[in-house]
């Protein structure tokens, strides 16, 4: 067993999903951060545990065929990339593997489905959402980045490339009235805790939110004072408050100091706001891709209810709505499912519906009231079950006699084995899974195969370009 400050020579063989190089020393694996396919390192183990270690390069021996260098002058010290050492089209190769692999692995698909990954129309400059780091220095100065390759260091940045120009302007102008608020001694720089921009492609609208760890605080006119000097360049601005010891970024509280409480965004032919705490997908080109997919295997004839369960704020219950006799989304956050219900209106859609509760519940009170399908896909249990069965029903807005079909979009976590059991229990007979997490797919996806379902196809896409990050789309179909 390796031991921690070892230094070892490694061949690496692969990458695997997190972005890092896998080579073995005797039996012991070992995973080594930026390092590529092929590159013979010496590498300092700085974690070792039985059966494998992790480790840091020290030094590149002989660097890999594949090995390019990274564009972004961070990169070295920053955690927000992890595969820039790496050409596009190989990173691209690297995932597609890394998707085909976990599904053998984890899901025990000898031989998955898997088509060509959808490559991202633009790999830099593609997010519409950047959350920065606040922390001070030992100085005194603010620290405004990202968490380093060392999780206990904040990289200061002056740009992101993985941001638009737009975004990275109002990063250096937020900086600057932060800068100055500390400067004049009005605000102490320990009190940040994260600056949040977000920018709308259509409109060209910015927001920001800076995030303070607590309400009252010393200098808050003054810092307020000092943004809107910075106002004429940013749309919207607020102030939020999250005093929580934990990792979160967003508290509970919001304080708007200025312009629209919402920007509104824009896929194909529709429409959406958003508001500062909503989830909304980063990568609007590659969005607009991944809609395009889930309506192909949805395969709508507008005879159907969709289920969409952890729906957020509505994005694809309401682009699959125009085509689909009912949208029903089940969503956790009460501000996503308003949100969602307000982009339904905007769009000018009445077949949406949304609640708001933990999926798993709602499911069981939808088996409660009979919502089945039978051997055809329809659900003809909802109308031969009790008076009071059937009430219940009616008070849902669920259509008898329609077909079903359920899309799943749920946190990187996946689904709870309740919610899947309960698709098979409703004898949901197409069902369509978005993922950003390769490993929980693949464990979901085998327990649908176990409750009858056949996996059809796979879609990989990389929405999130530079990073180990993958989304998936998968379909599958009930065999009974």
């Amino acid at each position: 067993m390796l031991a921690e400050g070892e230094i070892i020579l490694l061949m690496i063989e692969k990458l695997v999903y997190g972005g890092q190089g896998l080579g073995h020393h005797g039996e012991q694996a070992v995973f080594v951060p930026r390092a590529a396919p092929g590159d013979e390192l010496r590498v300092r183990i700085v974690r070792s545990k039985r059966g494998y270690a992790v480790g840091e390069i020290a030094d590149i021996v002989r660097p890999s065929s594949l090995r390019v260098s990274p564009p972004c002058p961070y990169y070295e010290r920053c955690g927000g990339c992890q595969l820039q050492h790496l050409s596009y089209a190989d990173q691209l190769r690297a995932k597609v593997h890394q998707v085909r692999e976990t599904l053998v692995r984890i899901g025990g698909f000898p031989d998955p489905p898997v088509r060509d990954i959808l490559s991202g129309v633009e790999p830099f400059g593609y997010r519409n959402k950047a959350i920065y780091h606040a922390r001070a220095s030992g100085e005194g100065r603010l620290l405004l980045g990202l968490v380093g390759v060392r999780q206990d260091e904040v990289v200061d940045l002056d740009h992101c490339p993985l941001q638009p120009d737009s975004s990275n302007r109002i990063l250096a102008r937020v900086r600057t009235a932060l800068e100055r608020a500390i400067r004049e001694g009005a605000v102490d720089p320990a009190l940040f805790r994260h600056v949040m921009i977000r920018t709308s492609e259509a409109t060209g609208q910015a927001m920001v939110v800076v995030v303070m760890r607590q309400r009252g605080f010393p200098g808050k006119d003054r810092l307020i004072e000092e943004l809107k000097r910075e106002e004429p360049s940013i749309d919207s601005c607020w102030l939020n408050f999250n005093p929580r010891l934990d990792h979160s970024t967003l508290g509970p509280e919001y304080e708007r100091i200025w312009g629209p409480a919402r920007l509104r965004e824009r896929l194909g032919e529709m429409e959406f706001e958003i508001s500062p705490e909503a989830f909304f997908q980063v990568n609007i080109r590659q969005t607009e891709r991944l809609l395009e997919t889930v309506n192909g295997y949805a395969a709508l004839t507008g005879r159907e209810i969709v289920l969409d369960l952890y729906s957020g704020t509505g994005l694809i219950a309401i682009s699959l709505a125009p085509r689909c006799l009912l949208a029903y989304g089940i969503e956790i956050s009460r501000s996503a499912t308003l949100d969602a219900i307000r982009n339904a209106q905007i769009n000018g859609l009445n077949n949406c519906r949304f609640r708001t509760g933990k999926v798993e519940r709602l499911m069981r009170k939808l088996l409660a009231r009979d919502f089945r399908a039978d051997a055809s896909g329809f659900p003809d249990g909802m109308g031969q079950g009790s008076e009071a069965a059937q009430e219940e029903i009616r008070a849902a807005e669920l259509p008898a006699g329609a077909p079903v079909v359920a899309v799943l979009d749920p946190p990187r976590g996946g689904c709870p084995p309740q919610v899947l059991e309960g698709l098979a229990k409703m004898r949901v007979k197409r069902v369509i899974y978005v993922s950003c997490n390769p490993p929980t797919l693949a464990r979901d996806l085998k327990l649908l195969k176990k409750r009858g379902y056949n996996l059809i196809a796979v879609q990989p896409l990389d929405m999130f370009p530079q990073t180990y990050h993958i989304e998936c789309v998968a379909l599958l179909a009930r065999t009974w």
